[in-house]
């Protein structure tokens, strides 16, 4: 809504006058002082005091899941979608406190928030080995129903014992998400958000045991119907996709590792897109946490608030027509 100045006493010759007219803000609850919130970015906020972005821009995200310990932790007879039973984290994920639940209803007002965004998965664990050979390297879950406690939409549980070499294939599954024809990254913007405890492979990496995986056809860039018959990927060829895409990478990773890949993507062309934060451990409230971690970060990213200043030119001329002139300007803050 924006409220003009009534041009007042006038002079008898009527002369011109200029005047600036800016959108209001007083309308809007806690816009500037909110204590609580302070949403400086963001253009309104709904009845619990959290901003709701304008305009509403198209968004995905897709989260990037380990399906093996330590976030599936428990072995049983339940199935593996059970998540209540064989993965408090992954559960606590989909709850009404996690940022499956936060994306969907906190970004954009119903129903808005159904028509501008999706929320995919899709999992890894490792290429197949000698002691897992059911380990999957990238598999796509899901384009738009995002964290689910269905069957069809979690991450396949294969080993949810204390198995591991140590390493995993999470930068593929990375580079694989981003190419998979099956998302729609041509959002306004795109997000991935990879939840990681193992350490990485890649073509460059250190790893001292090497398995068969590293002798395979390297990524070359193009859609793959089977993504684990090739080798890991190379770090130029990861940043360079994830780029193009112009994907913002949320890294949520557990304390054994954080310091080893906390500025793994500094040498990248845009290293504002990518944020690696750290996770304080695999449990239930652990995951709850995230919200708070990763939704402020897109958020900022989504929410880009315009302001419109509009000058008002009163022109008067000998048969006393008046006409308004509008010179609209864009203000972003």
């Amino acid at each position: 809504m924006y409220q003009s100045r009534r041009m007042t006493n006038l002079p008898p010759s009527l002369r011109p006058e200029i005047k600036v007219h800016e959108k209001q803000t007083e309308d809007i609850p806690n816009f500037r002082n909110s204590e609580k919130t302070k949403p400086s970015k963001y253009q309104t906020v709904d009845e619990d005091g959290k901003p709701i972005c304008r305009p509403y821009k198209n968004l995905t995200v897709v989260f990037v899941a380990d399906g093996k310990y330590p976030f599936y932790i428990k072995k049983s007879n339940t199935p593996a979608y059970d998540l209540n039973k064989t993965s408090p984290f992954y559960y606590s994920l989909t709850g009404l406190k996690g940022p499956n639940h936060a994306l969907s209803y906190s970004m954009f007002p119903f129903p808005i928030n159904r028509e501008k965004i999706e929320i995919g998965l899709t999992g890894f664990t490792d290429w197949k080995g000698v002691n897992s050979s059911s380990s999957y390297c990238y598999e796509f879950i899901t384009n738009e129903d995002g964290l689910d406690t269905s069957e069809d939409f979690v991450p396949r549980n294969i080993l949810p014992d204390n198995y591991t070499d140590g390493w995993d294939s999470t930068l593929n599954a990375l580079y694989f998400t981003a190419i998979d024809k099956n998302i729609r990254w041509n959002s306004d913007t795109n997000v991935i958000v990879v939840i990681s405890n193992n350490r990485w492979k890649y073509a460059e990496d250190d790893n001292p045991a090497r398995g068969p995986e590293y002798k395979f056809p390297s990524p070359d860039g193009k859609p793959n119907d089977a993504p684990c018959e090739l080798g890991p990927v190379s770090k130029r060829l990861l940043f360079d996709t994830l780029e193009k895409r112009n994907i913002l990478l949320l890294g949520l990773l557990t304390p054994t590792i954080y310091s080893t890949y906390k500025n793994f993507f500094t040498t990248a062309n845009t290293p504002n897109n990518y944020r690696v934060l750290k996770i304080d451990g695999i449990d239930a409230t652990t995951a709850e946490g995230i919200t708070g971690l990763i939704m402020p970060i897109v958020r900022e990213r989504v929410c880009t608030c315009d302001m419109v200043r509009y000058e008002f030119a009163l022109i008067i001329d000998s048969t006393h027509t008046v006409k308004n002139l509008r010179y609209p300007e864009i203000v972003r803050f």
